[in-house]
Formats: structure tokens, C-alpha cells, sequence
């Protein structure tokens, strides 16, 4: 699925994510795609695991 869409433009930021515009290579449809970054033993990343 990952090389279905492409990732493009940051439409905005929060405190535990980032949202792209992203494109889907085969339709042309446009979405929004929410990137979440976690990392291990970390409260932050287990706190945005919760909110999600």
C-alpha cells in the first residue's frame, strides 16, 4: 500500500503527529495522511498510542 500513494505537502502539525496531503498514484484521488512517529520506551509515543 505504501507505493500506492505518494506523500505531498504538510497541511498541518500537533503534538503527536503531522498531516500530509497525499495522492493515490493509480486514481489521482487526494487525501489527508496522519504520520505518527513512535519510538520505544518512550511516554510520549505511548501517550499518542492511547490518543490514537
Amino acid at each position: 500500500m505504501q507505493d500506492q500513494w505518494q506523500k505531498g505537502n504538510l497541511i498541518g502539525r500537533g503534538t503527536f503527529s503531522s498531516v500530509y496531503l497525499a495522492t493515490n498514484r493509480e486514481t489521482g484521488a487526494l487525501c489527508a495522511m496522519k504520520e505518527v512517529e513512535l519510538l520505544p520506551d518512550d511516554s510520549k509515543s505511548a501517550e499518542c498510542i492511547k490518543q490514537l
